[in-house]
């Protein structure tokens, strides 16, 4: 340390006597002692400057792990998909990360439902942003388009809107090929199969209904869930199918193909809808068709369906893949806590209008939330056994995907559903199919070994929804429209 200042030594002298020598005359002389010359003062060892201390290294900043979403932004249905892949993000960032304390982040690219746009957003996503994993909000027809690239890239991929059997069926058939590809929405035939249940476990035998008109719309959702029904629902329910009406999407006028509908004098028409469907639901019930009807309408599982058919829902019912609207507030802590963040993120009112649409998850909002918990569930597992960063090495990760990834979700007490997958190699014997990546399906979501098969919500005169079937789920009553004549 450096010396700020000096003493400074002030004498003061004081005459007090002069000394007179006398000096002898004599020959020789004395010569005077000399005067001692003061010892000088020792300067003090100057004070050690210490080293600065070195500056300490930055931590290593751990690399963020990347989500990729590819899906239509416009679509309610494709919003539902990035929304809890959002709130999915957050909750584990603010957990610490994953995989070693790593941060989330999503990256999102729009397919505008267009296979081309499809396949181009799924490039950059995987050759531009480099994303370790691919969550998916895209139509059926899109992910078809999709899978050659899902092969080619070995990128990881949940699909959680897509039900397309033949998705699955390249999972089966070229197994190593595929097996990057998960599907955490329910496949067609299983879609078929929950609607054949409720046919044979309450149409028929509650309802006494025995014959029908089966009507779909022609998209490879249309037509792969009409598949099973037609092959399934005589024989399983008892129910004959009078007429098979496949309408165009670009259709606006329906009274021709509800006329049609009623020239076979049906119990019931059953219909199956994803894309174009306000449209059909709207004037059947603004015409009164003088049928009761069922089936599966994609828009009919959205809190907003009220607004969107101006009132014109009532009666309706749908079929839909695990979980749905009807569940909320009779559902599991976990799946209870996720709706009451969605709700406080979108949904501004308990009355219509709610706020920013979608204002509440269904089934893709579901399948992309716990689809993404399934994905790092069998992701740490790798991380933790050492055997890769987690998403790779990729035979690894599909491992634990298949053994090691579930999602058990309990309700006072008792196991409430189960979120799994399928195996390569396991026969699923209700469908007698195999479903290689596939979500597990539950027939009747009461044997506490997967997820429900489907659920049946439908919609009241006072623009209420409940969920109707299956009875483990029921919080209400299947009811007529008003204007049916029995």
């Amino acid at each position: 340390m450096k010396r700020k200042g000096l003493l400074k030594l002030i004498v003061g002298i004081s005459l007090v006597a002069v000394l007179a020598v006398s000096i002898p005359m004599m020959s020789s002389c004395t010569s005077p002692s000399p005067t001692p010359t003061p010892e000088p003062t020792p300067t003090p060892e100057p004070t050690p400057t210490p080293e600065p201390a070195p500056t300490p290294e930055p931590e290593p900043t751990l690399d963020p792990i990347k989500i990729g979403y590819i899906g239509f932004f416009a679509s309610d249905i494709g919003r539902q998909s990035i929304r809890a892949a959002e709130i999915f993000v957050d909750e584990i960032n603010e957990q610490g990360g994953a995989l070693g304390g790593r941060q989330l982040v999503i990256v999102k690219a729009d397919t505008g439902q267009d296979v081309s746009e499809g396949i181009k957003a799924f490039e950059y996503l995987v050759e531009v942003e480099d994303v370790d994993i691919v969550i998916s909000g895209t139509v059926d027809d899109v992910s078809m388009g999709l899978l050659p690239r899902i092969a080619e890239y070995r990128t990881p991929f949940i699909d959680s809107w897509t039900s397309a059997i033949r998705a699955i069926d390249f999972v089966h058939e070229e197994y190593e090929k595929y097996k990057p590809y998960f599907m955490t929405c329910m496949d067609d035939y299983f879609l078929g199969q929950g609607m054949v249940n409720f046919a044979k476990y309450h149409l028929g035998p509650v309802m006494g209904w025995e014959t029908m008109v089966l009507l779909n719309e022609d998209t490879a959702y249309g037509i792969g869930t009409a598949e099973l029904v037609m092959e399934a629902i005589a024989p399983q329910a008892g129910i004959e199918i009078l007429d098979h009406i496949v309408y165009d999407l670009e259709t606006v006028d329906f009274s021709p193909i509800f006329s049609r509908c009623l020239e076979s004098d049906p119990d019931f028409i059953y219909q199956i809808a994803s894309v174009n469907d306000i449209v059909p639901v709207s004037q059947y019930v603004e015409a009164q068709i003088n049928k009761p009807i069922a089936g599966i309408v994609n828009s009919a599982m959205e809190e907003q369906f009220w607004e969107d058919t101006g009132g014109l829902a009532a009666g309706y019912s749908t079929c839909h893949p695990h979980f749905g609207i009807g569940i909320q507030g009779n559902t599991d802590p976990m799946t209870q806590a996720f709706i009451d963040e969605w709700h406080a993120r979108y949904r501004v009112s308990a009355e219509p209008p709610h706020g920013d649409r979608p204002t509440g998850p269904i089934f893709s909002g579901y399948s992309s939330y716990y689809g993404l918990k399934l994905a790092f569930m069998a992701a740490e597992k790798v991380y933790a056994d050492g055997l890769g960063s987690g998403f790779e090495p990729l035979d690894d990760w599909v491992k634990a995907m298949e053994e090691d990834a579930v999602v058990t979700l309990m309700k006072d007490g008792e196991v409430y559903a189960v979120w799994d997958f399928y195996g390569p190699d396991e026969y699923e014997p209700v469908t007698k199919y195999y479903h290689p990546h596939a979500l597990v399906f539950d027939s009747l979501g009461e044997s506490g070994t997967g997820l429900p098969g489907t659920m049946v919500n439908q919609w009241y005169s006072d623009g209420t929804y409940r969920c109707v079937f299956p009875p483990k789920y029921a919080n209400g009553e299947f009811q007529i429209p008003w204007w049916v004549e029995e």
